[in-house]
């Protein structure tokens, strides 16, 4: 005879299947909390950052596209270059272009007339004929040398008083040329004159009176 089948046999019931316990509902709790914050601050820490980003990107563009849409300020203007002073009016002690090339002129036909006075009587009687007619030819040479000379309208007055008792005394030396035994009291009265016109021309010309001068009258 067969022995039976053995019957399987159940433990006794749990009542609910796969319920977990308290403790373990705790533990699970706690576990979802954290990580739940976890989250949120990770969540929160990143949207601060990224709103750091895009504050300071959005605050770029702007300072870009002001930079762009300002116009540039024009440079100021160069200063104006003012205008040259007028240069000084000429005096005695700074002569103008005109009164310094006619006093030099003049220098050069004083000079001319001096050297020829100087060896008039040479080899010559005292007062001899030849002599006076030296003398005409030399305050002649002078005269002629005052002409050529462009003298400033200042200096023409002085010029032509020269000029004009110059050619009184030129007539007198003439005279004693030919006649070597004629009166000169008339020359003698006009030497001084003679010398006062070529002081004045000197003034004019911006020159100072020479004592020592050898130049007609003198």
């Amino acid at each position: 005879m067969a022995a039976p089948a053995p019957v399987a046999t159940r433990g006794p019931s749990t009542g609910r299947r796969n319920s977990p316990g308290p403790a373990r509902r705790v533990l699970v709790g706690t576990i979802t909390l954290a990580t739940v914050l976890i989250v949120a601050l990770l969540l929160g820490v990143g949207a601060r950052a990224a709103y750091r980003s895009i504050a300071k990107s959005v605050a770029s563009d702007s300072a870009g596209d002001h930079g762009a849409a300002a116009p540039s300020q024009p440079s100021p203007p160069a200063a104006q270059h003012s205008a040259p002073a007028p240069p000084p009016a000429p005096t005695a002690s700074a002569p103008s272009g005109a009164v310094a090339a006619a006093r030099q002129k003049y220098l050069a036909v004083a000079a001319a007339y001096s050297a020829a006075m100087k060896h008039a009587d040479d080899g010559l009687p005292t007062l001899s004929n030849e002599v006076w007619s030296r003398y005409a030819t030399a305050l002649r040479s002078y005269d002629a040398g005052l002409r050529a000379i462009a003298f400033p309208a200042s200096v023409r007055p002085a010029v032509a008083a020269l000029l004009a008792d110059d050619a009184q005394m030129e007539g007198w030396f003439d005279r004693m040329t030919s006649d070597p035994g004629c009166s000169c009291s008339g020359a003698i009265s006009l030497k001084p004159k003679i010398a006062a016109d070529v002081d004045r021309l000197r003034a004019a010309l911006g020159l100072p009176a020479d004592p020592a001068s050898t130049e007609p009258g003198h």
